[in-house]
């Protein structure tokens, strides 16, 4: 037995087809551990994510909860003080018998006195109340306007950097196509003179071999079968690049005409949003109009 960190640290020795399966069995067996430990750590994360969320919530609670009940507890203490103080006036006033009437008078009106303060304060807090909501609503529906007004100006752009780039792609094929036609009519005219110059050698040559099969006629029959199958083959790929070429070209032309089809449906499509976006913006409501504050005294 020998060391072997990949499977308990062991192996047999000199038997490699056990080895094998041991070794195999070993990295099984550390990817099995490693996507469990994945696996775990994935669902600990998402267990701790829950966690928190549930005590930033119960923190939230608790902490409204507080500040609710110290603003409650405030406005108690603070009727407290107020009714120990009505008590202590009352007490005050009821100290002798015949001012009786005058201190039940007294108590009437700062009963009155402070309805109609909580009645003005109530009002004030409703018609802040209304006015903030209104105030959110308007500027919320500016910042509609302006995120539609950002993504039209924004498709806008795009649709003019599209057709700039379609024009200048148009541009450049028609410079590519005109290089293309001035180098292929060099080229043919390259072709028409090297053919014209093998073409004289090769009658010069016909004439000599001629000249030659007369005089060696069976030696020559050969030769003449194999120029031939040479002949027959150079004009078979003449025909093939010739149609090659021609399928090139059209490709071309037709990938051309597909992109001007395309870049003319997406600027139609691009104006009947833009259509469809001004109609819905003119059919939003208008603000409505600021209300004044009616206060009413008792």
């Amino acid at each position: 037995m020998r060391k072997n960190n990949t499977f308990m640290g062991l192996y047999p020795e000199r038997r490699w087809k056990d080895r094998v399966i041991i070794n195999e069995y070993g990295t099984i067996y550390r990817s099995a551990a490693k996507l469990q430990a994945a696996y775990r750590a994935r669902v600990g994360r998402r267990l701790a994510q829950e966690a928190k969320e549930k005590f930033y919530r119960n923190w939230v609670a608790t902490h409204l909860q507080a500040m609710w009940r110290s603003k409650q507890a405030r406005a108690f203490y603070e009727l407290l003080r107020w009714e120990k103080a009505r008590k202590d006036e009352a007490q005050m006033v009821l100290a002798g018998f015949a001012k009786i009437i005058a201190a039940m008078e007294i108590l009437q009106g700062l009963r009155e006195e402070a309805y109609l303060a909580l009645a003005n304060k109530c009002a004030i807090v409703v018609q802040a109340v209304y006015r903030g909501r209104c105030g959110r609503r308007r500027v919320a529906r500016i910042l509609d306007n302006l995120r539609i007004q950002r993504i039209l100006e924004d498709r806008c752009a795009r649709l003019l950097q599209r057709v700039y780039r379609g024009h200048v792609g148009k541009l450049r094929f028609k410079q590519m196509l005109k290089e293309h036609r001035e180098w292929l009519a060099k080229c043919i005219k390259s072709a028409s003179k090297l053919q014209r110059v093998w073409r004289g050698k090769q009658a010069r040559r016909r004439v000599a071999a001629h000249r030659y099969a007369i005089e060696h006629r069976a030696e020559l029959e050969q030769y003449s079968a194999t120029l031939l199958q040479n002949r027959f083959r150079l004009y078979r790929c003449k025909n093939i690049i010739a149609r090659a070429q021609a399928e090139k070209a059209r490709a071309a032309v037709a990938a051309l005409y597909v992109q001007t089809a395309w870049r003319a449906r997406c600027a139609r499509m691009e104006l009947d949003i833009r259509k469809q976006v001004r109609q819905q913006v003119s059919l939003l409501p208008p603000f409505p109009p600021k209300k004044k504050s009616r206060r009413q005294y008792c």
